[in-house]
């Protein structure tokens, strides 16, 4: 598992132009853990604020979907099949 801020997370998935749109973004999110999987091909962020688990591919640093989980989401874990 990767734990990192938020911050960290907006270099990870953007250039320096998109950053400032995905900060008002992030902040609705709220990202408080992120796991990669197996292959590193997809990065899982649990979203407190949000009450969601956003599924970004890491290759075309994009969001693939977003599924609503719960409120007061704390951490993820990729475990493998």
């Amino acid at each position: 598992m990767i734990r990192c801020a938020p911050a960290v997370v907006l270099l990870l998935l953007a250039s320096a132009s998109d950053a400032a749109e995905l900060v008002g973004q992030t902040a609705l999110r709220r990202p408080v853990a992120l796991a990669l999987d197996g292959d590193r091909s997809r990065l899982y962020t649990a979203n407190r604020s949000s009450g969601t688990l956003s599924i970004l591919d890491t290759t075309t640093r994009t969001l693939l979907r977003e599924v609503p989980i719960g409120k007061a989401l704390s951490d993820v874990a990729v475990i493998p099949a």
